[in-house]
């Protein structure tokens, strides 16, 4: 009896005793291995109903997790519309508020709430997206939900509080719609582009600008790239250019004044940076600048007829210094050479022609002594009735101002035989020539005239006035620069009124 307890306390389940019958060993052995196998089966079962557990207590663990994050509004509705269970999530609206009034609310304030849950029973489809508003508490509050079939007769509807989108979105829309309305009122052209070129936006005075139609804009979905546009609108090569230089050098705004037909556009283009400093592309505008760019035409017209009208009166270095704004005018030069010209009897001339015929024919005499004293350097200075005076050396110095004014004289003398006077006889000239110092200087403050002063200017006047007609007198002073090119002739002594007897010479031409 100790043995078979002994054996029964160490895991012994059965026993048997000699002399014993095989039929029943057989029997009570298979009995046991069929107790073994439902015990290794049971042990298999636990273990996957203990992971089962496992399993669900994870997910469950999840799911709460899940309803805790979401911000999102989870209710059970029957197809009549009744509320049969809301869930608590970490909504910005409290649950106590949800549970008082949200069911209620949602039954009495959304028009549109039992149709919606009897589409979804119906077609047994998910609704997606239907908006609403709520007031809760006295506040408006704004919901997006999906509503998804839950059995033949019930829906799961998940919303979500979308009051501040909305609220972002509506001020967006209003600035979009001042950006829009500015953007159209805009005198500029407006035009704005990607980073790889794309137009995103434009305005319609960009259109009318350059003669865009907007089918063109809206015909170029696929490839809305700036520099498409300009080529396939044949806009000018100028622009293109310019959008070139933009995308190379990004940092940098570009600015011109591009013609396109009878207008002149100007251009400017200013790239547009993230906070972060990311390059999101460019804003154009096309400011139409044809008025302005005509009237700085007009006013560079007249500013250069001016000028050629200040050159007509002052030697082009004087002129520079006046409108330099140089107010006192006045230089001393130590030798240069003074022509006086003057026409011979033309007094009795001009006693026979009539006021236009006496104009005429002194223009046009002077008009050739113009082009003479031009090609030979003289600065022509004034003319007084029929006397015509000019300067050689000033007023900028040169060494030859005797050579330059001889050969004018010469010149002069020549021209003066293609005209006559009213009885057919050929007008003369009397010309006198002499070399000093002189002063030059500008006077007059509403009417400018540039005049020489000096002992040099009255005696050039006296050999002209005491000359001989058709003949060139000069003085020793001037025969001393021309003796070496010209030939001279001595005249002799002649009464200079202030001077005495001075030596004077007849210029008759070059050697």
């Amino acid at each position: 009896m100790a043995v078979r307890l002994q054996a029964f306390e160490v895991g012994g389940v059965d026993f048997i005793v000699r002399p014993f019958h095989p039929q029943e060993l057989v029997a009570r052995l298979g009995q046991h291995l069929a107790l073994q196998e439902l015990k290794r089966q049971l042990r298999a079962q636990n273990r996957c109903l203990q992971e089962a557990m496992t399993e669900r207590a994870r997910a469950e663990a999840e799911l709460r997790a899940l309803l805790e994050a979401m911000t999102d509004i989870i209710a059970v509705y029957d197809r009549h519309g009744n509320c049969l269970r809301l869930v608590h999530t970490n909504s910005d609206l409290s649950f106590e508020v949800l549970a008082a009034q949200y069911a209620t609310a949602m039954r009495t304030q959304v028009e549109e709430y039992l149709t919606y849950i009897q589409i979804v029973v119906e077609t047994q489809q998910t609704v997606h997206d239907a908006e609403y508003t709520l007031v809760l508490s006295d506040r408006e509050f704004w919901f997006s939900a999906n509503i998804s079939p839950l059995g033949a007769d019930q829906v799961l509807w998940v919303a979500r509080e979308i009051t501040g989108r909305k609220r972002v979105d509506e001020a967006l829309q209003r600035s979009s719609s001042f950006l829009n309305a500015q953007k159209e009122a805009a005198l500029d052209g407006i035009l704005a582009v990607d980073e790889q070129g794309q137009i995103i936006n434009y305005n319609h005075r960009f259109c009318e600008m350059w003669q865009l139609p907007e089918s063109v804009l809206t015909g170029m979905d696929e490839e809305r790239l700036l520099m498409a546009l300009i080529w396939k609108a044949e806009l000018p090569e100028a622009l293109a250019t310019m959008v070139e230089a933009a995308y190379d050098n990004p940092d940098l705004p570009q600015r011109a004044e591009i013609p396109f037909g009878d207008r002149v556009f100007d251009c400017y283009s200013g790239p547009v940076f993230s906070p972060a400093g990311k390059f999101y592309g460019m804003n154009w505008y096309f400011r139409d600048v044809t008025d302005r760019f005509r009237a700085q035409a007009a006013i560079a017209a007249e500013r250069d007829k001016a000028d050629r009208l200040l050159l007509n009166i002052l030697p082009a270095p004087i002129a520079h210094r006046l409108k330099q704004n140089e107010t006192n005018i006045a230089d001393s030069f130590t030798e240069v050479t003074i022509l006086f010209g003057d026409i011979v009897g033309f007094t009795q001339i001009a006693s026979r022609l009539a006021p236009g015929e006496l104009v005429s024919l002194l223009d046009e005499i002077f008009s050739i002594f113009d082009t003479i004293a031009e090609e030979h350097g003289l600065e022509k200075i004034k003319t007084i009735g029929d006397e015509y005076m000019a300067v050689a050396g000033l007023p900028v110095p040169t060494l030859d101002h005797a050579c330059r004014a001889a050969e004018a004289a010469l010149a002069m003398q020549g021209a003066i035989g293609r005209f006559a006077d009213a009885d057919g006889q050929p007008i003369q000239l009397r010309v006198g020539l002499h070399s000093g110092p002189v002063v030059a200087g500008v006077i007059g403050r509403r009417k400018f005239a540039y005049d020489l002063w000096g002992d040099a200017v009255n005696l050039a006047s006296r050999m002209e006035s005491q000359g001989e007609p058709g003949k060139i007198q000069v003085t020793a002073a001037t025969q001393q620069h021309l003796q070496a090119r010209y030939r001279l002739r001595l005249r002799g002594t002649v009464a200079i009124k202030g001077k005495g007897e001075m030596a004077t010479y007849w210029l008759e031409g070059s050697l």
